[in-house]
């Protein structure tokens, strides 16, 4: 599954919890496969070492960074 890395465009807090996600910092995403229209919503889970995963669309967050993608490697032929 890919991870990407975005930041919040305002502070969110998850009522009931202790869940918080703050807008000056980078949080481990991934996407919402579970939610229907995801790719089209731009829908992720935003987690941290201590979140349970709060749910963003594409309008809330920024990305940071993308995966990188997998190459494969070939070693030399003699």
């Amino acid at each position: 599954m890919k991870t990407l890395l975005v930041q919040p465009n305002l502070s969110y807090e998850l009522l009931g919890t202790n869940d918080k996600l703050h807008k000056d910092r980078t949080y481990r995403a991934i996407p919402a496969t579970n939610q229907p229209d995801y790719k089209k919503k731009g829908l992720v889970f935003v987690y941290d070492h201590h979140l349970n995963g709060i749910l963003l669309s594409r309008d809330e967050y920024k990305v940071v960074k993308l995966p990188r993608r997998k190459t494969r490697s070939f070693k030399a032929r003699r």
